[in-house]
């Protein structure tokens, strides 16, 4: 596959599919005619969150590109809540709740990657 130069400023923010008061700019990838990965940049808006969620098969690599808060996991001890800030990188495995909340004074931006561990292997 050849080298894909994505330029996230020429994709419109469009509302998240499943997650309410979030917006996005999305690309997805398709390798052999299968999705294998899709990356976004989410903005938070001043006191919001994305909700709790989960992804059942796809790993999250996330990256705090502006803004603060808060990145919440539940764990079998309990949730757990982490600061987060401009330059902070989250893996979050498959199968793990989370949710992010931003507790500054601006939006808060963040690129996502999701991809799946047989994604990886087939492609």
């Amino acid at each position: 596959m050849p080298i894909l130069k994505i330029d996230f400023e020429q994709i419109a923010w469009q509302a998240h599919p499943t997650l309410a008061g979030i917006m996005t700019r999305f690309t997805a990838v398709d390798v052999m005619g299968n999705p294998a990965i899709d990356s976004l940049i989410a903005r938070v808006d001043v006191g919001g969150s994305i909700p709790w969620h989960i992804h059942e098969i796809t790993c999250e690599l996330a990256y705090v590109i502006a803004g603060q808060g808060l990145y919440h996991e539940r764990t079998p001890e309990g949730d757990q809540a982490h600061s987060l800030q401009m330059g902070f990188a989250l893996f979050i495995a498959p199968a793990i709740w989370h949710a992010i909340e931003n507790t500054g004074s601006e939006p808060m931006l963040i690129f996502a990657v999701h991809t799946t561990a047989q994604a990886i292997v087939k492609g």
